[in-house]
């Protein structure tokens, strides 16, 4: 599996000894639907109860998904990606880590956020429908546009904070526009989390974008080292 950057994500990951999970609803910027209830699912829910009651469960539902999931995002090959490298580092002197699952999942034994990971589907959200699952769930689902991305995501997983102690007297309309507004756990600023990692376990193999001058590689080997990763392998990729 591969995760694509530019330099200065690269320091800041080792600089932290943590992974980036943005939220979902800053990942809506890239796509609308992001965390989103296909059509078809939406108008199930209506047919099923009465508009109120339907709005605020698919308002609860997506809120769920887009305010209290954070995804860390990987794109899984065998080989590198030229799409990928032209996307993360369109002006060269990119990064890219290359690691198995299993390297990527014992990085996260230290840590105590609840994560799971799956490989994201991409539909149709006009067309098809997502079955019947949990609301985070969502977030494993994207528009066919990104099919090419082949991403598998590692997600963050917070409880749903109700905007009332007893939610049952809330009117589902003001339940709904509630759950809209209501700020995530997630920093405002960050837009996201930032994971602990064991480096060591994660960082086994690096690639710096074909094109990038010698003093570059040097620099990424010296800087990878200061951290205490002197078994890193770093290379020149071949695209």
């Amino acid at each position: 599996m591969w995760r694509y950057m530019d330099f200065t994500k690269y320091v800041s990951l080792l600089d932290k000894g943590s992974l980036f999970f943005a939220s979902v609803d800053i990942l809506r910027e890239l796509d609308k639907h992001e965390g989103s209830y296909p059509y078809l699912n939406i108008r199930e829910i209506h047919g099923d109860m009465p508009a109120e009651p339907a709005e605020a469960k698919i308002a609860i539902s997506e809120s769920s998904s887009q305010k209290y999931t954070a995804a860390n995002c990987w794109h899984v090959s065998e080989h590198e990606s030229n799409g990928m490298w032209k996307t993360y580092a369109p002006c060269g002197n990119g990064i890219a880590i290359c690691a198995s699952f299993g390297d990527l999942k014992r990085s996260f034994d230290g840590t105590d956020e609840d994560i799971c990971a799956g490989m994201v589907k991409y539909i149709d959200h006009q067309k098809e429908k997502v079955p019947d699952k949990t609301s985070w769930e969502l977030a494993f689902y994207k528009g066919r546009e990104y099919k090419s991305e082949k991403e598998l995501r590692f997600c963050v997983r917070k409880k749903l904070q109700w905007p009332d102690s007893n939610r049952k007297r809330i009117y589902a309309k003001e339940l709904t526009r509630l759950m809209k507004i209501q700020p995530g756990p997630f920093d405002s600023t960050l837009g996201g989390i930032y994971v602990k990692t064991c480096l060591a376990r994660l960082i086994r193999k690096v690639y710096i974008s074909r094109g990038s001058p010698e003093w570059f590689k040097g620099l990424v080997g010296s800087i990878t080292q200061k951290y205490r990763l002197e078994k890193v392998v770093i290379m020149q990729s071949t695209l």
